[in-house]
């Protein structure tokens, strides 16, 4: 006997979601900077940044945050068909984090957005540090100690 409120979880929201990701993009545009016989530039600018995040999806689903984090959880008494669209989302969420660090990778380093946002988001979502210190496993390194023994 199944208790609680059916899933809205469904192949339409499914594809909802990955139209999502798919409509996450920074848009760059240009501007004629200046225009003679000897010189012809343009400059580049950030148009629109739409990074995909969790929240973004939550409210293009028109649902919580906390909702989409149950969908990825399998339950014992989950039926074989919401066990494969738990599957596919969890794909699917998986795949916006990653298309977000590699967009923050991508347009953070020449300042297409925010330098400060780039690294917040990266060590805060993706596990990044500024710096790792791998000799002590980011514990206290102690000094040597020397220790005299009486050998007489």
């Amino acid at each position: 006997m199944k208790v609680g409120r059916p899933t809205k979880l469904s192949q339409e929201l499914l594809n909802k979601t990955w139209e999502y990701i798919d409509e996450c993009e920074i848009e760059i545009g240009e501007f004629h900077k200046t225009r003679s016989d000897k010189s012809n530039t343009y400059e580049r600018f950030t148009q629109r940044v739409n990074l995909p995040t969790v929240e973004g999806l939550a409210c293009h689903l028109r649902i919580v945050k906390a909702t989409l984090y149950d969908w990825v959880k399998e339950k014992e008494n989950d039926s074989e068909g919401i066990k494969e669209l738990k599957q596919g989302f969890s794909y699917a969420l998986a795949y916006l984090k990653q298309k977000q660090k590699k967009m923050l990778i991508d347009y953070g380093g020449n300042g297409d957005i925010t330098p400060t946002i780039t690294k917040l988001m990266l060590m805060s979502n993706h596990d990044m540090m500024e710096k790792k210190d791998v000799t002590s496993d980011g514990k206290a390194i102690e000094g040597n100690k020397i220790i005299f023994e009486d050998f007489s």
